[in-house]
């Protein structure tokens, strides 16, 4: 089980700075002592690689892996290309091979209309859906064909009535949800 946070240590190991590994027994670091500088807000996992998005700018001492890494179980990894995610993750979620990734960032990749979403297909990033104007998105969940998400947003995909939690249909059209 992988946790991540802003803390410098996990049950008295110390170096496991923002993000930690609990083998069944133990606390453990993910890679060398202190490998994430920043703080970590959001892991996914598929297979033997674990996503991990936050606000930091170092993971392993890898260059470019800015706000996003990939521990692929021996090292750690960018997403794509140098520094790809122009600033903070909130929110990552895995559907088949496509890593979705939500924050307040403007730019992945250099897919520079992927506004606080965008998707990783494990070759290119892609904008998805037209992307958030303004804030953050810090939820993503993936059911059937629709994408949701949440967050402190208003107007996704120019939908002025999608805020705060909207639908992304296979359509790729925003949809508003109402919360009861």
């Amino acid at each position: 089980m992988y946790v991540g946070g802003a803390f410098t240590n996990a049950g008295g190991v110390s170096g496991a700075n923002n993000l930690a590994r609990w083998d069944g027994a133990q606390w453990q670091t993910v890679g060398a002592s202190g490998a994430i500088n920043g703080p970590v807000y959001a892991l996914a996992a598929s297979g033997s690689n674990v996503y991990a998005g936050g606000r930091f700018t170092n993971a392993g001492g890898v260059p470019g892996a800015n706000n996003l890494a990939r521990w692929s179980g021996g090292q750690w990894q960018t997403v794509g290309a140098s520094g790809a995610i122009n600033g903070p993750v909130y929110a990552l979620t895995i559907s088949g091979g496509d890593v979705y990734v939500g924050g307040a960032f403007t730019s992945a990749g250099g897919v520079s209309n992927a506004n606080r979403i965008a998707l990783w297909n494990g070759l290119q990033w892609r904008a998805v859906g037209g992307g958030i104007d303004n804030r953050r998105i810090a939820a993503i969940v993936v059911s059937g064909d629709d994408l949701y998400i949440g967050g402190d947003f208003i107007n996704a995909g120019g939908n002025p009535s999608a805020d705060y939690i909207a639908r992304l249909t296979r359509f790729r059209v925003y949809l508003p949800l109402t919360v009861r």
